[in-house]
């Protein structure tokens, strides 16, 4: 969640010319979350891929963006995995698992001979290790309440015994990436620069803020079926010099298009990722003037013509804001009418603030499907109504003292999901969103509790409106909508699946020759 977050070569002059571009991109159909198809021989290539912004950690237990997603996973194997388009779950270091409805335990197997990137055994030691140490950190803590014990019965099996049903700990587990017992000794801030890993690539160099270069650990259970010879992500933050490096052939893949560059790239280099599990959000400052308030928080919220964003700012590309859990995931609830739906009601806004005129100051940063349009269309709406608005927009990394010192009105930001489950964004709000927002937190953890008790899936869509009905009787937070992103993708480049978190998998990517 990006509350957590924060995300010369011939061809200069196109640098001025696409931000005047319009209309749609060359001829062709764009393709929708995945390259096509393979259609002749295949290399096992060096892929360069071109970002934003660099990861903010190598830590499991700090899981703060897309890129930290993308590459833990890429570096870290745990028991199971989300499967690569996103949808279920899928066996990883454990070969299978079983989960016995009258002792509430889930027997995990191992697979035989799984070893690390330094070539020492994986053994059940560091897998609890690993688990105890993720599961109790600050943020995703809470999937895991329900685990009583975990323990190895015997060198090849993992035992986790719960104190109650919950579905939240199996696919919790997607996040309980695997590092060596007492991290070989040493401590996180040491460790985590160059982490001995169990995934299915190591650090071969990292220059912070810069670029970092992964290799295949050739120690990985699956080895075999890990396609690049080498990924190197190149960071650049300027928008024109990411479109120009693809367009240059100098990186095979841009994580982000902003939708004015579109036109700039034929359809045949452009991926929509589509639907998408993540949102973008207003995040009100609940703790602080104006909007302690219930009746700022509210008209703050009527102030937002959601429907209008959407077809100007995001050009129809995206879904309706359908409040704070995220479509695109199988216990999404759909777009919630009655009580919990988010309306457009200017008048009201202006009845309830009435004679004031509240100062707030809107911090942003230029993410996905953020910019400066939409800043600007959201700062002349606020203002439409009553509010006077002072914009800040920084890089998430400086924004991030201000952010954790309490010191914002307004932050506009991504809000990201990582797992096939709502469980997992109502999990964040109920403990980032206490921390940064000052959500009741108590109030968030008792409605996780019930999704987490919910069997079936109609009773976890059930719960999810529960809690959407609540965040809006309180207006705790401002839904803005949920835009679809474009990527720039060489031709060439094959195995591509987008997840419906906006992430992907790095070992099935290759180079058609």
């Amino acid at each position: 969640m990006q509350m957590r977050r924060l995300l010369g070569l011939g061809l200069v002059a196109l640098t001025a010319v696409v931000g005047g571009c319009g209309g749609s991109s060359g001829t062709g159909k764009i393709a929708v979350n995945a390259t096509p198809p393979d259609s002749g021989a295949l290399s096992h290539s060096s892929i360069a891929i071109a970002r934003s912004s660099d990861i903010s950690s190598l830590d499991p237990r700090e899981l703060n963006i897309g890129e930290d997603y993308e590459t833990q996973q890429a570096l870290y194997a745990g028991l199971v995995r989300t499967t690569a388009n996103g949808k279920s779950i899928e066996g990883d270091l454990a070969s299978s698992w079983s989960f016995d409805e009258r002792t509430l335990t889930y027997t995990f197997k191992l697979r035989g001979g799984l070893e690390f990137s330094n070539e020492t055994p994986i053994t059940a030691a560091d897998i609890i290790y690993s688990i105890r140490r993720f599961s109790s950190g600050p943020e995703y803590g809470p999937m895991f309440a329900a685990v009583r014990s975990i323990s190895s019965p015997s060198a090849d099996e993992i035992q986790i015994k719960l104190s109650r049903y919950s579905n939240l700990v199996l696919v919790g587990l997607c996040f309980g990436f695997v590092v060596p017992e007492n991290l070989d000794g040493m401590k996180p801030v040491d460790f985590f620069k160059d982490p001995i890993t169990s995934g299915e690539f190591q650090i071969a160099s990292w220059d912070p803020n810069n670029q970092m270069v992964l290799e295949p650990n050739r120690h990985y259970w699956n080895a075999a079926h890990v396609s690049p010879s080498q990924i190197i992500f190149r960071i650049i933050p300027d928008e024109n010099a990411r479109l120009n490096a693809l367009l240059a052939g100098n990186v095979q893949f841009d994580e982000y298009v902003p939708d004015e560059q579109v036109p700039a790239l034929p359809a045949s280099e452009l991926l929509l990722s589509k639907p998408r599990a993540n949102l973008v959000l207003l995040v009100t400052n609940n703790g602080r003037a104006p909007f302690n308030k219930l009746v700022n928080r509210e008209a703050a919220a009527l102030a937002i013509d959601r429907p209008l964003i959407l077809e100007t700012i995001w050009k129809g590309e995206g879904a309706p804001s359908q409040g704070l859990l995220p479509p695109g995931l199988s216990d999404s609830h759909g777009t919630p009418t009655g009580s919990e739906a988010w309306e457009y009601n200017p008048a009201k806004a202006k009845a309830l603030l009435g004679a004031n005129h509240p100062a707030v100051d809107l911090l942003a940063t230029y993410e996905r499907g953020i910019d400066s349009s939409l800043v600007d269309v959201l700062q002349q709406e606020l203002e439409a109504v009553g509010f006077h608005v002072t914009v800040s927009v920084r890089d998430f990394a400086s924004a991030v003292t201000q952010l954790l010192s309490s010191n914002f009105s307004l932050f506009l930001t991504p809000q990201d999901a990582f797992l096939p489950t709502v469980g997992e964004p109502m999990t964040t709000y109920a403990t980032v969103g206490a921390e940064t927002a000052h959500w009741n937190s108590l109030v968030a953890l008792t409605y996780l509790k019930k999704f987490s008790l919910a069997k079936t899936l109609t009773q976890r869509r059930e719960a999810g409106i529960q809690f959407e009905r609540w965040a809006h009787s309180e207006w705790v937070d401002n839904p803005i909508g949920n835009p679809y992103i474009y990527l720039g993708v060489s031709k060439a480049l094959r195995g591509l699946l987008m997840q419906p978190f906006g992430t992907y998998r790095l070992g099935t990517l290759q180079l058609q020759k």
